[in-house]
């Protein structure tokens, strides 16, 4: 079991950065020629929205029929361009990017093998699992998120394990609200989170979520969900900046109590995020909004031990705290 930073950056460099090395060079090669291959697109959409215009202004009507077919021509040119075959500097190498259905698929499956590698080396009982996250469905069935705001969940790196004889599970999360009106349709980024859930066998009856009131604003007093009612915790910093709701206003008060208040604020100055918690299933939940995207390992900027071992304490950092919340949570069930 690797045990400090020390171990795991001769871990790094002696087991992975030989093995993988290559495989971060040719990706980052692909993103190159990626973005060229995105840059001609753009400027080919462009010259031909002017060129219809001005064919419609010359010809009239009949210029739209002159501007499909230039349309037709300008998109053959473009495949040929931008080529199902993107050739990397080994002689045998070919990386079709079409067989992978979309650039962000090519990525999960560039990374995937290493991290795959990392996680139980540093983590026992873990493994690296993207598919596995919490999924959308999942999330809107908390009350973390009021549903004016929860359009879309996308999860990206999920961990998947055990720690100290609990289940756990690591998501990556993006959340997306929708705009619609005739024309269009835009989906707007609200936050980028890393939820945490470790199953710590608590009241499976008792529901509760201390959310930020930017996350949830919803009327619970017409809620559909009849079950959860908001209840004040008499807390100035709670009250401030938090929703209390609940199915059990009185197993909810014992919870929260203060110190449990106060290590969650302790939490946040110490981490500098914003961090919400919740009960469901008997399970502990915590939402933690990320100001970054862990485990992006495909740069040379990011293959690098020193960042990944960064990244892997945040989890970890995260992961001990719920369980000390939950230890607390069962004791004053």
């Amino acid at each position: 079991m690797i045990r400090n930073k020390r171990e795991f950056v001769d871990y790094f460099e002696n087991n992975i950065r030989p093995k993988y090395e290559g495989e971060i060079e040719k990706v980052a090669l692909i993103e190159e020629r990626f973005q060229k291959y995105r840059t001609v697109g753009i400027a080919i959409g462009l010259l031909f929205f002017f060129f219809l215009v001005a064919c419609n202004i010359v010809f009239g009507v009949s210029g739209v029929f002159i501007g499909f077919f230039v349309l037709v021509g300008l998109l053959t040119l473009y495949a040929r361009i931008r080529a199902k075959f993107i050739k990397t500097d080994s002689k045998d190498s070919i990386v079709t990017l079409s067989s992978y259905g979309s650039y962000n698929n090519f990525q999960m499956a560039s990374k995937k093998p290493i991290l795959e590698e990392i996680i139980p080396a540093v983590l026992p009982n873990f493994t690296y699992a993207p598919s596995k996250g919490i999924t959308e469905k999942e999330l809107k069935n908390t009350s973390f998120f009021s549903e004016k705001i929860l359009d879309i969940a996308k999860t990206d790196d999920a961990i998947i394990g055990n720690f100290n004889d609990k289940e756990v599970r690591v998501s990556e999360v993006s959340i997306y609200r929708v705009e619609e009106d005739k024309d269009s349709r835009r989906e707007i980024k609200f936050l980028d989170s890393l939820v945490v859930e470790v199953d710590m066998k608590l009241d499976s009856n008792v529901e509760l979520y201390l959310t930020y009131k930017t996350y949830n604003n919803d009327s619970f007093k017409a809620s559909n969900r009849k079950t959860l009612h908001e209840i004040s915790l008499s807390n100035l910093y709670v009250d401030q900046h938090y929703r209390v709701l609940t199915n059990d206003s009185v197993v909810t008060n014992k919870l929260l109590q203060p110190r449990n208040i106060d290590k969650l604020v302790q939490l946040m100055e110490r981490t500098n995020k914003y961090i919400s918690l919740g009960v469901k299933n008997g399970k502990i939940m915590l939402v933690v909004k990320s100001d970054r995207d862990l485990f992006e390992i495909l740069t040379p900027e990011n293959f690098n031990p020193d960042v990944i071992w960064e990244e892997i304490l945040i989890v970890l950092d995260t992961i001990s705290y719920v369980e000390q919340i939950g230890l607390d949570f069962k004791k004053a069930q």
